[in-house]
């Protein structure tokens, strides 16, 4: 992994990425030569987007309790064997795995990194007799693979998908699976982990770690080399714009969570405000309650409620437009300071749309409208985030990645804040001969750098004086 280089991470779905875009031939609707499609590289590049994290690619089953309630399983997390790609994803009578080397592939010569989400914490229930299992239940999938002695397996999976398939590397679900010991705590220095970490072939791959599962928490613990999903970040984050945290706790984020990350430059954290579990950002500033039903779970399952840190944004006697303007005003507000953090930026491909799940905070069995990308671009306000979004994710990326070599490098931070409970503050960031400057109220960010280019989430415009 390349300290120096900051990429914009987007989550993206092989499925639901293209198969609503009517500006690639239908045979490659959906697929991962769709993925690659030249107007999908296109708009990758004038987004800004240099690194794909896909959703499972894994060839997975469906749960018997989806089949039961006439549901599939979109996200794939289940998976029935480790070395191969999906079949799903492939074109009609196309092999999936030279067509997933060829999207791989593509991208990849069009500058633009491939990781994979892989899960290794649990498999599919037909095939658990050849897996060593845990009799606890970690992973909450019913069943949780004890990878202490399933090393081999494991390496032999991350060499397939990194040197013969290409990909970049791993973002590993619920990561702390990777740590347990012989006695199920974690370990940092455990076998599994530090196999990954010395393996030849594995070096330079990018290693992400989702660093929980159902029965421990391991934020800032994984080994250095590994990154780490901070969902401080983004509960502080949101509670920040929402109006129920601090401008003090909020400065803890922006500057990179040095607390809890030491080693600060061998494991940046990566931050995010939404990610696919959860709600969409448009959902988050739209929804104060869950709506789930459409799993048929009767709308017991997903994050809580008094998790979710969301809001509707809207007040009595607002008219529609000023409850839309506050909604487009606050998503603007939480990009502008996810992509001046500190760290590494995750934002979700469908918040570049706005898209909506309808409140579903957890639609990982919605193969349909719900979980689609929509590239109608006709709605006015949907066009402008889009646009803000392209331009501060370039503006960002001009700015951002000289200050994140600087830390621990000669970084200097100056907070002005009469009260670190209330609402408003400027922060400057100082490198030798470079300054980034945010100015922070409840009503929005302003980011002014050293290159006179700014940035206002309140307006949604950006500027260069």
């Amino acid at each position: 992994m390349d300290i120096n280089q900051r990429d914009i991470t987007t989550e993206i779905h092989v499925k639901g990425a293209t198969y609503l875009n009517f500006n690639i031939p239908k045979e490659f609707r959906g697929t991962y030569l769709g993925l690659c499609h030249d107007y999908m590289i296109e708009f990758f590049k004038q987004t800004g987007i240099t690194k794909l994290q896909l959703q499972p690619v894994m060839e997975f089953q469906e749960e018997e309790h989806l089949i039961e309630n006439g549901l599939t399983n979109y996200w794939g997390y289940n998976p029935s064997c480790w070395i191969t790609p999906t079949i799903r994803y492939a074109t009609q009578d196309g092999d999936p795995v030279s067509e997933f080397k060829q999207m791989v592939k593509t991208l990849k010569d069009n500058g633009i990194k491939v990781i994979i989400d892989v899960v290794y914490n649990h498999v599919a229930k037909s095939v658990r007799k050849y897996y060593p299992h845990w009799n606890r239940n970690y992973s909450g999938c019913g069943d949780t693979v004890q990878l202490e002695h399933c090393v081999d397996k494991v390496i032999h999976s991350m060499h397939t998908w990194h040197c013969d398939y290409g990909v970049d590397g791993f973002r590993f679900d619920l990561a702390t699976a990777l740590g347990r010991d012989g006695l199920g705590g974690f370990n940092p220095n455990s076998k599994m982990l530090t196999a990954i970490k010395n393996d030849p072939k594995l070096q330079g791959a990018v290693l992400i770690a989702e660093p929980w599962d159902c029965e421990t928490y391991q934020l800032g613990r994984f080994p250095a080399g590994f990154q780490e999903c901070s969902d401080r970040y983004r509960q502080c984050v949101r509670e920040f714009w929402k109006g129920t945290d601090s401008i003090g706790n909020l400065a803890k984020y922006i500057t990179g969570s040095q607390d809890t990350f030491n080693n600060w430059q061998s494991k940046r954290p990566v931050n995010y405000v939404t990610y696919h579990d959860g709600y969409t950002l448009q959902d988050l500033v739209s929804y104060d309650e869950k709506q789930n039903l459409a799993n048929k779970e009767d709308n017991k399952d997903g994050c809580k409620n008094e998790d979710n840190a969301s809001w509707g944004r809207y007040k009595p006697g607002d008219t529609p437009e000023q409850t839309t303007a506050r909604r487009e005003r606050d998503k603007r507000s939480m990009m502008t300071t996810l992509l001046y953090s500190l760290g590494e930026p995750h934002i979700v491909f469908a918040d570049l749309f706005s898209h909506t799940q309808r409140g579903n905070n957890n639609a990982y069995c919605q193969d349909n409208e719900i979980s689609w990308i929509n590239w109608d671009f006709t709605d006015t306000n949907k066009k402008n985030f889009y646009n803000f979004m392209a331009r501060t994710i370039k503006a960002s990326s001009a700015v951002m990645e000289e200050f994140n070599a600087a830390v621990n490098n000669g970084l200097q931070y100056d907070w002005k804040c009469d009260d670190w409970a209330g609402k408003n503050a400027m922060l400057t960031l100082t490198t030798e001969d470079k300054i980034l400057t945010y100015n922070i109220a409840r009503e929005g960010i302003t980011m002014s750098a050293y290159d006179r280019v700014f940035v206002t989430s309140s307006a949604g415009e950006l500027a260069a004086a």
